[in-house]
């Protein structure tokens, strides 16, 4: 449907019509050398421009407004994981099949846009919750009149769907055994993705019991085949439980951790008694490397500190003093602490300058006898003048400051 609207008056239009008639007929009604046709014609033409002319002055605005018609939507979930077809024979899986399909013949006669879909992913599984927030995302901006599960009401992925809140009506309509079955199910195992080697890590399995009036169950956590930790614990129905294990990171690389909860007789699957996560274990310790001129009681402090971690490995050069071999150090070093390096003798600007080129970390701990100019030149500080004034200073911690831990 389409209309013209004008940001003025409508009545403005006889005013144009009137206006563009007088000024057509004052420029042509004098004489002119061609005939009264041709003059005519012009007349015409000069009314129909000017008339434009003036409408577009009014601002008119074409509205068009088309209607479109959306029928509502309803989506049929036909449960077809593993539970359905366990306990029930083909027979009644095609049975079940055939009113599907006669129920979206039904609701289809009666307007409405019907849709049937499985479970999302469903390969042997039951994730309820995660197929209901896929419908609301693919009709999100359409209306869903409601949504019909067709189930056995059995899941073993995902959240609760008593737990999430849609935009949309859902029914059930319960099929298949309704015997409540005894069962445990790991629902999730998580840890660190990366571990140091010596260091223990928290690896946290959780799991949900269902059918247990009061059951003592043994979790036990595997290694290579062998068995790391195991605990026993008290579970009771529909009970979320969650166990805490802090194995010690033995071997370098990918390990491989298996979490297995003591099968009962009453289990009706077994499977989901086991899960598996995947930890790198990488080199624990942190190589730092300490160049000084010489011997400092500043020095046996921050060693004191930093050997009380076990993730890392310190290192003293002295030269002269503590002679080794520099060059592996270096190399080797993760963090390089360079206590007044280079100083104001001269003894170890060579080695300043062969550090500088390192690709480890410095550190600078400046003080009375560190070689400002040489600092200076190498970009290490700057300063208008050389300091000839020390004060004895502390740190004071910004305890909100989380960029990393002092």
């Amino acid at each position: 449907m389409s209309r013209i609207i004008f940001e003025s008056s409508p009545l403005y239009l006889f005013l144009c019509i009137a206006f563009s008639g007088a000024v057509a007929l004052l420029l042509y009604k004098s004489k002119n050398p061609w005939s009264k046709n041709i003059n005519r014609l012009l007349l015409a033409f000069r009314f129909v421009l000017l008339f434009l002319l003036t409408l577009l002055l009014l601002g008119p605005i074409i509205k068009q407004i088309d209607n479109f018609f959306d029928k509502p939507v309803i989506v049929l979930i036909q449960d077809d994981s593993g539970s359905m077809k366990e306990v029930m024979d083909s027979v009644r899986v095609n049975a079940i099949a055939a009113s599907v399909r006669q129920l979206q013949k039904t609701l289809e006669e009666k307007e409405y846009e019907v849709e049937v879909r499985g479970l999302v992913n469903s390969k042997g599984g039951s994730d309820f919750t995660k197929t209901l927030k896929a419908i609301a995302a693919d009709y999100e901006n359409r209306k869903v009149a409601s949504t019909v599960l067709i189930s056995d009401g059995i899941y073993n992925e995902g959240l609760s769907p008593l737990y999430s809140t849609f935009n949309f009506p859902v029914f059930t309509v319960g099929v298949g055994d309704t015997v409540e079955r005894t069962d445990i199910s790991i629902k999730n195992i998580v840890a660190n993705k990366i571990a140091y080697e010596g260091n223990r890590f928290p690896l946290l399995l959780s799991f949900q019991a269902t059918g247990f009036e009061k059951k003592e169950v043994q979790v036990k956590l595997l290694h290579k085949g062998k068995e790391v930790e195991s605990k026993k614990v008290l579970v009771k129905n529909e009970s979320f439980t969650q166990v805490d294990f802090q194995p010690v990171a033995t071997e370098q690389g990918i390990q491989r951790y298996e979490a297995i909860i003591s099968p009962q007789s009453s289990e009706w699957n077994t499977s989901n008694n086991r899960a598996t996560v995947f930890v790198e274990v990488v080199a624990g310790k942190k190589k730092i490397l300490a160049v000084a001129s010489a011997p400092h009681p500043d020095i046996k402090a921050l060693r004191a500190v930093i050997d009380k971690n076990a993730n890392y490995d310190f290192t003293l050069y002295i030269p002269g003093v503590m002679e080794a071999d520099i060059t592996k150090l270096q190399q080797e070093a993760d963090v390089i602490l360079l206590f007044q390096t280079p100083d104001a003798r001269g003894r170890n600007r060579v080695l300043f300058q062969q550090l500088m080129k390192t690709k480890a970390s410095l550190f600078f701990i400046l003080g009375e006898q560190s070689d400002w100019a040489e600092l200076k030149r190498s970009n290490i500080v700057s300063s208008e003048a050389l300091p000839r004034q020390y004060d004895d200073v502390t740190p004071s911690v910004n305890n909100s400051f989380g960029v990393f831990s002092l």
